[in-house]
């Protein structure tokens, strides 16, 4: 979605972070290099969030949902880590 958001602007003769400041989820690593101005300095920010983490929790939840489907619902909160640039 945000490399779109990112196209969309550079359609309409807009750059980041001049003009738009933008932030995002998961730290791909070609956001080090969007928005980066004649200093180099720039990036996106972003949440990095734990794929692995929700991954193996998401599964442990199934299984567990499956040898007990009448047990109650469960919410697990994961942490994000804010990876701030530019």
């Amino acid at each position: 979605m945000l490399l779109n958001v990112l196209r969309t602007l550079r359609a309409q003769g807009l750059s980041v972070p001049n003009d738009m400041a933008l932030a995002g989820f998961d730290n791909n690593d070609w956001m080090d290099f969007v928005g980066q101005g004649a200093s180099g300095a720039g990036g996106i920010s972003v949440i990095e969030q734990p794929v692995e983490e929700i991954g193996r929790t998401a599964t442990t939840m199934l299984l567990d949902r499956l040898d007990n489907p009448q047990a109650p619902t469960r919410k697990v909160v994961l942490a994000g880590k804010l990876v701030a640039r530019g």
